[in-house]
């Protein structure tokens, strides 16, 4: 009994081994390229399958609104068929919600470096239009001050010493 165990033992061991050394070489990677060429007949029932998985996705609820968050196209008549198990499946797979990326590994990135530049361009107009107030405040403030000084250097001006005063000594 005892060494049917150890035999039991280390045959799950091996399994182990064996399924993550399956598992790594079929995780996906940034090199996966999910794109078919229109003129690929041999893949031709694939790529529509894609897109019709992208179709599905860009119907689902969420999707929908931050679509209309960005524009006001109006919202899809057809519901969507994307279950959230493939949708979940997809993604693990690295699977590009849009045709114009390799993989989803594509996709994000360039939404993130598209984000990050809006942030940049907003932060910029922001510290342009901060700018142009303090700019503005102190145009202000130049138009004031000499106004002031010149009321000033008038009233000193006839009253100083020098000769031109109201005549009394």
């Amino acid at each position: 009994g005892q060494q049917i165990v150890n035999l039991t033992s280390a045959s799950s061991k091996s399994n182990k081994n064996e399924t993550q050394q399956y598992q790594s070489l079929f995780q996906p990677s940034s090199s996966l390229d999910y794109r078919i060429p229109p003129n690929d007949t041999l893949h031709q029932s694939l790529r529509i399958w894609m897109i019709n998985q992208r179709s599905n996705y860009n119907r689902l609820p969420q999707t929908l609104e931050e679509k209309n968050d960005q524009s006001s196209s109006s919202a899809s008549s057809i519901p969507s068929t994307m279950t959230p198990q493939r949708q979940h499946a997809l993604e693990e797979i690295h699977f590009p919600w849009s045709g114009r990326f390799r993989n989803r590994m594509e996709e994000v990135q360039y939404k993130m470096d598209k984000r990050r530049k809006k942030e940049r361009q907003k932060a910029k107009k922001r510290r342009m239009e901060r700018k142009e107030r303090e700019e503005n405040e102190r145009v202000e403030q130049l138009l004031i001050s000499p106004l002031v000084s010149s009321v000033s250097s008038t009233s000193g001006g006839t009253s100083g010493g020098g000769g031109g005063g109201d005549g009394r000594e």
